[in-house]
């Protein structure tokens, strides 16, 4: 079977953003995953400037205020004697180096600092140059966690668009800006927008934290709101799987097998429900050694899959590397 190469890389293309997004770090991109309508406001629309933000029926039918310039007193937190988590994931298809991600992860017993760079590289950038960096803070009680602070750079070529989503506290309403200015045309209402965390804070739900006793590591769903689009991210388990190692300094042994869904909720329209390839997701959870394992740091995403057709792309951790308080480095793939 012939298969065009430029059809090919957008498949791949297509791939790898929704790896990136089965583990929650890539709000609204996951094409790759099934997405199932959910039960509440999908398509929902309203007429550009019929609502003055800020006036009860915007906040009725939106979690965030909307404002034209930055939060100028963000919430703050400290992470002093966190563990410190140093990892890239280097993305293949069709034998072909595709892109890195870049993940930093810094958790104490009560908050969390994450960071996340992606870059495409090789073929793929023919196709697609998007840069993106990414930050997350906020607080943790156990495996509830409160997003504070979520920040997102996007670069393709001349082109930007900067993402800012704050909250001052816990169960207050979210302030929203973005540089050029979006407006918000799909509702997100409060009820199902406010118990979410944003999708880089998802990937420590779904893939660091513990579950709670009794659970399968794959047992998870989390709520994901990037300040214009709703969904759900969830795992099931699929087995387990011992990964040998594939390259210097990648991980080998035991993993948990994860299938990963989205199921899209709220702040969407038709098209983006049509824009869809049917495909499968898969993460494997490595567990931390029992050197440094703590109810925060409990599990490692090691390997990530996703297949459409024929096609699969792939992200695999190299020189995941842990810094403990004391500044001992931990070089986990060793272990």
């Amino acid at each position: 079977m012939f298969i065009s190469p430029k059809r090919a890389c957008l498949a791949v293309t297509t791939s790898v953003v929704a790896i990136l997004s089965m583990t929650g770090v890539v709000a609204a991109a996951s094409a790759m995953m099934a997405a199932t309508q959910g039960p509440y406001t999908i398509d929902t629309y309203v007429e550009p400037g019929s609502l003055a933000p800020g006036s009860d029926e915007w906040q009725a039918a939106f979690s965030v205020d909307q404002f034209d310039t930055r939060d100028p007193y963000p919430p703050r937190i400290s992470t002093e004697g966190a563990k410190k988590l140093s990892v890239t994931y280097k993305g293949k298809a069709l034998g072909l180096d595709i892109g890195r991600v870049f993940i930093t992860a810094d958790l104490t017993d009560t908050t969390y600092r994450m960071t996340y760079k992606v870059q495409t590289d090789g073929v793929v950038r023919w196709l697609d140059q998007t840069e993106q960096d990414v930050i997350s803070y906020g607080l943790l009680d156990g495996s509830e966690m409160t997003a504070l602070f979520y920040e997102r750079d996007e670069r393709e070529g001349d082109d930007t668009k900067l993402i800012e989503l704050t909250r001052p506290a816990p169960g207050a309403r979210f302030r929203y800006w973005t540089d050029p200015y979006t407006e918000l045309v799909h509702p997100v209402m409060p009820d199902i927008g406010l118990q979410t965390v944003d999708p880089l804070a998802a990937l420590a739900q779904l893939g660091f934290i513990e579950v709670p006793e009794g659970q399968e590591p794959c047992t998870r769903n989390v709520a994901v709101y990037d300040g214009r689009r709703r969904f759900d991210m969830r795992m099931e388990p699929a087995g387990t799987a011992n990964l040998s190692r594939r390259g210097s300094k990648r991980y080998s042994g035991f993993t948990y097998k994860c299938r990963v869904f989205m199921n899209k909720v709220a702040g969407y329209n038709q098209k983006n429900l049509e824009d869809e390839f049917d495909g499968d997701g898969f993460v494997y959870l490595a567990p931390m050694p029992e050197s440094v394992a703590s109810k925060n740091f409990t599990y490692m995403p090691v390997f990530l899959e996703g297949k459409t057709g024929i096609l699969s792309a792939t992200l695999e951790a190299k020189a995941p590397t842990m810094i403990l308080p004391d500044g001992t480095k931990v070089e986990l793939w060793k272990n």
